[in-house]
């Protein structure tokens, strides 16, 4: 089974703006980035699609937008959703301490400076400030009733049709 990259880890990010990847989530990283042990890492950071500092496995990414490009010839949507998303992404290799930039545009304008939280988003990361993690946990708390119910009605379609 694939690695996932799960929880939420409070970390710092330092002065000279690096962040370093927290322990628990360093090794499923590697896998999705298909490093080996002693192999450098390589992600994307850009943003996510809840508005959050993204770190992409490198691999994982590419394939992602190559499957987007593929459709782009097909609808103007995509290409435009290729083209957002590629403006914001940067290619980076983790340093020896695990730790990746973030840049100073991204520290202004989301906050991103001192005390963060990263979260694990499956088969990424996502880095927000702790006053951002605390939205996103109410906002989650209060629609899991109805997250459940839509999960419950796709894994059991019949015991739902059976219900209504």
């Amino acid at each position: 089974m694939a690695a996932l990259l799960k929880g939420s880890h409070p970390q710092t990010v330092d002065d000279r703006g690096r962040l370093a990847i927290p322990f628990k989530l360093l090794e499923p990283l590697r896998e999705l980035a298909g490093a080996k042990e002693g192999e450098d890492v390589e992600v994307c950071v850009g943003i996510s699609d809840r508005g959050c500092l993204a770190v992409f496995p490198k691999p994982l990414a590419e394939e992602t937008l190559g499957n987007v490009e593929g459709s782009a010839k097909v609808r103007q949507d995509f290409f435009n959703l290729l083209a957002s998303t590629c403006n914001y992404l940067d290619d980076q290799v983790l340093d020896k301490q695990n730790r990746f930039r973030v840049s100073s545009l991204y520290s202004e304008e989301m906050g991103l400076t001192g005390e963060v939280v990263v979260m694990g988003s499956g088969w990424y990361l996502e880095v927000v400030s702790k006053a951002q993690w605390r939205e996103i946990l109410a906002k989650s708390l209060s629609s899991r009733n109805d997250q459940s119910a839509k999960l419950k009605e796709y894994m059991y379609p019949e015991a739902s049709a059976a219900g209504k």
